[in-house]
């Protein structure tokens, strides 16, 4: 039974319920705490399917683990997605994630048109620059950052979720390979040309506050990537629009950084409280209220990304 699904001191704890979806290292189930009927989303990592260069030595277990199961394990952060519990098994890991029934993600939440303001764009843009900066701090790399990797509340708090792409560097690391979405990637890594790791996810965050902006994303193609410049449209605020170029900048050397970014002016005004019905509305099919956000996959999307569950949708 093992060897097929979990079992041992996760199915101590937990009840593993239907499956949601599978990816490439494993697959995710709806769980149910025993003690308190706690209901929880869990991902199962099949350890023979993670690649070698996917282990790290654990700061706590004192043993090689996946890089996943360290990051979840010791990074605590605000931005970043609460794990509840990690367990091992001779053939799997199991980690136990919170399931928040209000909850989508980004992409998500920008079909829906919202009617985001400067001061929104930023409140939920500088959540999750906060998240990769401390990520930064960690010696870690998410290496997917984009709308359908972080979830958004109805208090609009932004979680940076889907660390199956995470990396370590450290400065001295160089890599020469594409990890995460091609659309997202800047022209050095289109162009198949090494770099450092942090100058990627400057160049990521970027798309993303063009697309909070925008509704959209600035490059189609990876020709655009490599020669298109973007323009901006007149709406959006000089402080968005500075940044938007700064970290959109084509040469690495010259893009900044993400901490240098994070102290930019524009990040620093005073936000408003906002209605999630103010700036939704109710949808179309009334199932969107203040205290309810109720989207079809969601709680797939929340805990994992748009990659880990894609077989299921």
């Amino acid at each position: 039974m093992d060897e097929e699904g979990p079992s041992g001191e996760y199915s101590q704890h937990y009840d593993a319920l239907e499956e949601l979806g599978q990816g490439s290292f494993g697959f995710v189930r709806l769980s149910r705490r025993k003690f308190d009927g706690k209901e929880t989303v869990t991902k199962f990592l099949r350890k023979s399917l993670i690649p070698c260069d996917g282990w790290i030595r654990s700061s706590t277990r004192g043993k090689m683990v996946p890089i996943e199961v360290e990051v979840m394990e010791t990074v605590r952060h605000p931005n970043i997605t609460h794990l509840i519990d990690a367990f091992e098994s001779p053939y799997w890991y199991s980690l136990v994630m919170e399931y928040r029934q209000n909850s989508m993600d980004l992409y998500e939440f920008l079909e829906l048109r919202p009617k985001l303001d400067d001061g929104l764009i930023c409140h939920i843009f500088r959540q999750v620059l906060a998240a990769t900066c401390h990520l930064h701090s960690l010696g870690f790399l998410h290496r997917d950052i984009k709308d359908e990797n972080v979830v958004i509340d109805s208090s609009f708090h932004c979680e940076l979720i889907d660390f199956g792409s995470v990396a370590q560097f450290d400065g001295s690391v160089v890599f020469d390979s594409l990890q995460g979405t091609l659309l997202y990637s800047p022209p050095e890594v289109i162009e198949g040309l090494s770099f450092n790791g942090p100058e990627v996810e400057s160049w990521q965050l970027g798309i993303l506050l063009y697309t909070l902006s925008t509704f959209d994303i600035p490059f189609h193609s990876t020709e655009e990537i490599k020669s298109k410049e973007i323009v901006l449209p007149d709406r959006i605020s000089d402080g968005a629009r500075q940044l938007i170029t700064w970290l959109l900048e084509k040469d690495p050397e010259q893009r900044v950084s993400v901490e240098v970014a994070a102290k930019h002016w524009w990040l620093l005004q005073n936000v408003q409280k906002y209605s999630w019905n103010d700036v939704i509305g109710a949808l179309s099919n009334g199932t969107c209220s203040n205290d309810v956000i109720d989207i079809e996959n969601n709680l797939l999307y929340m805990a994992f990304g748009e990659m880990e569950v894609a077989s299921s949708i």
